[in-house]
């Protein structure tokens, strides 16, 4: 009797990021989802830099990991999403609203939140918002 050779399992896909790693800088997406429902949305991971998500309701939704880097999400509805460790770098988040998200560990470096509420967001740290940009409408939390 020959000895048969098992066929090769199919190939799966790579991670997207490497070994479970997170790229160094993601390439721009240009994604246009202006005024989507993505409320309850799990966007772990998702690489939207550049994208235009202006009034969109990510309320609910699962941001963890997610780089937002130069995104555009005016108006947008971000009440109780999870943003943990987000990159938030030149976002501009104006007049967005983050009644009961979560937002530890997102790096917020000249990110725009002229008129925003996050007066009841949860898990900030006092240097997150330092170099964001903030005015007399801005609702920020306490300690912020």
């Amino acid at each position: 009797m020959a000895h048969q050779t098992p066929s090769p399992s199919p190939r799966r896909s790579k991670c997207p990021y490497g070994a479970g790693r997170r790229p160094a800088r993601a390439e721009p997406t240009r994604l246009d989802l202006r005024r989507t429902n993505l409320r309850g949305a799990d966007l772990t991971h998702a690489r939207l830099s550049h994208a235009r998500l202006a009034g969109c309701d990510l309320s609910q939704a699962d941001l963890r990991d997610v780089n937002l880097e130069n995104a555009w999400l005016p108006g947008t509805d971000l009440t109780n999403s999870f943003l943990t460790r987000a990159v938030l770098s030149r976002v501009n988040l104006r007049e967005a609203i983050f009644i009961g998200a979560v937002i530890s560990g997102d790096r917020m470096q000249d990110t725009d939140l002229r008129g925003a509420d996050l007066r009841k967001a949860k898990g900030h740290d006092a240097e997150q918002f330092g170099t964001a940009l903030t005015d007399a409408t801005t609702g920020l939390p306490p300690g912020a």
